[in-house]
């Protein structure tokens, strides 16, 4: 799981969707009014011990979107 360090601006973030008839909530006016989630390897590491479902869920974030995430951090496989 070693990866390099990624500075700040280049760290992955998930823009949340909304599903269909859901209101905009108050955020940053980036992509439809909801902010990113930024996901850090910190982040990841409270999470380790979750399934991967319930990780995502923690996050508010979707399963494909995590998995992105996950591996542009360097992390193949879900522990």
């Amino acid at each position: 799981m070693a990866s390099p360090h990624i500075p700040l601006e280049e760290q992955p973030v998930i823009f949340p969707r909304r599903k269909a008839g859901q209101s905009k909530k108050n955020g940053s006016k980036r992509r439809g009014g909801q902010a990113g989630v930024v996901v850090t390897l910190e982040i990841l590491e409270q999470v380790f011990d979750m399934p991967l479902h319930r990780a995502c869920k923690s996050l508010g974030v979707c399963a494909t979107a995590f998995k992105k995430v996950c591996r542009k951090l360097g992390v193949m496989k879900w522990p």
